[in-house]
């Protein structure tokens, strides 16, 4: 069952994108669907992807305002798999459907793909729909949309934070690989300052290493390996919270 505008209304969370569509008779309504032409919210992938280059647009970016967005973007998508009911599998979770404002907050966006799913089910059976590069592996097998494929999708979200590049970058392409398999190779190596994004420049590696041991976590080939989005804010929070300590 796809997720309807009525129920989309109802929705109210600070981690979600909030478009106000005033209509021609009645009360204001809320839509939670992105629009490109509504500042000040930019893409996260427009603040990861498109400056490459340009070190002013770069710098924006720091260890801490990336560590800000995937705690926000993990909040919001706890928020749909937990807090509503029915709950809702976004089944588009990508760096493009993330939206920041000017504090670096993130706000997960558009759903047209999304679906709901009752608390006592397991899986939602569909067409396989989505974005390459994000999706888990199980879907494509089974056309089940289950709220373990979003944490995979968000698992790749957080190496394109720690890595700086993109699911479908051309040089995976070339060489017959993806962001995934490439990060878990590095890692397995035992080379993770390789993969991470030469531009960060200050940063701990604890958290770093931490956040990757996430990302991990989140793209367990066995969906019942992988962590619920409720233990991943968890964990991301942890990471502050052990700093501060």
């Amino acid at each position: 069952m796809f997720m309807s505008v009525s129920y989309c209304l109802r929705l109210c969370c600070s981690r979600l994108y909030k478009n106000v569509a005033t209509s021609m008779s009645g009360p204001p309504k809320m839509l939670y669907f992105w629009r490109t032409d509504l500042p000040p919210e930019v893409l996260l992938e427009s603040k990861q992807h498109s400056s490459q280059g340009k070190s002013a647009a770069r710098k924006v970016l720091d260890w801490p305002s990336r560590y800000k967005i995937a705690v926000g973007a993990a909040r919001g998508l706890s928020y749909l798999h937990h807090d509503c009911i029915p709950h809702i599998i976004h089944r588009d979770i990508k760096s493009s459907n993330i939206l920041l404002d000017h504090n670096m907050e993130a706000r997960v966006s558009d759903f047209g793909l999304a679906t709901l799913m009752e608390p006592d089910k397991t899986h939602v059976s569909t067409l396989v729909a989505g974005t390459f590069g994000y999706l888990a592996p199980e879907y494509f097998d089974t056309g089940k949309a289950t709220v373990k494929g979003d944490v995979y999708s968000f698992g790749v979200v957080l190496l394109e934070l720690l890595t700086g590049k993109k699911p479908s970058d051309e040089a995976f392409l070339e060489e017959g690989t993806k962001l995934v398999t490439w990060v878990k190779t590095v890692v397995q190596e035992k080379r993770e300052e390789y993969a991470l994004d030469k531009n960060l420049e200050e940063f701990k590696i604890d958290e770093i290493n931490h956040v990757f041991n996430i990302a991990l976590m989140c793209l367990e080939a066995d969906p019942s390996n992988r962590p619920t989005m409720a233990q991943v804010v968890i964990m991301l929070e942890q990471i502050k919270i052990n700093a501060l300590a």
